[in-house]
This record gives structure tokens, sequence and C-alpha cells, in this order.
């Protein structure tokens, strides 16, 4: 039935410290702006941050990486400190890191 996933939206408090966040600190390339939205691409997928006024939701969004440990480095030198996670039962690294905005982001390796 779904074949992939088009688009994810995330609220986001401010529209420039949105972009500072996502474009700058975590690199991701932008494709698209508004005056309430800016689009980003994670492979196919587009990230939407989008400027709300709701301050106590947010998201959840798990991507993967090619490498745990490259990707925690790169998000170190870009001045985000991601908690490392090992999933016992998994037996996985997972890294995490949020948002300006308090939308979590779980980093998987493949």
């Amino acid at each position: 039935m779904f074949l992939r996933v088009d688009s994810i939206y995330i609220p986001v408090a401010n529209m420039d410290e949105a972009r500072e966040f996502y474009a700058m600190k975590v690199g991701l390339p932008e494709f698209y702006e508004e005056d309430d939205f800016i689009g980003f691409t994670i492979g196919e997928t587009k990230i939407i941050p989008m400027e709300s006024d709701e301050t106590d939701s947010s998201v959840n969004i798990g991507v993967v990486v090619e490498s745990v440990k490259k990707s925690t480095e790169e998000l170190e030198e870009r001045g985000i400190e991601p908690e490392r996670i090992i999933d016992q039962e998994l037996g996985i690294d997972i890294v995490q890191f949020e948002d300006p905005f308090g939308n979590s982001w779980l980093l998987v390796e493949e």
C-alpha cells in the first residue's frame, strides 16, 4: 500500500533558528523556502520545519546512516552534542540528538 515517506513536517518556533540548525549544524541540503516553512531533503524524503505556536508538540525522527561513529563526529564538529544509546536487546548503537525546539533525531547504522 505505502511506497515511501514523502515528507516529514517538524514544528519549530523560529524559522531563522531552524535554518541555522538544519542547514548549518546538521548539514541538510535546502531545496525550498516559503514564509512559514523551509524544505530540506534526506534522500528522497522531504524534511519540512514549519513555524508553529504549538510549543508542546514535537516529533521523533529515525534515520539510517552509514556510520554512527562518523555521523557522531560530524555532529560534534558542528556543535551538536549527541547522546549514544546502546540497545542491548537489538545489539545496536543509536545516537540521539535534539533540535532547539525539542524534536528528537535517532541515528541508526544500517
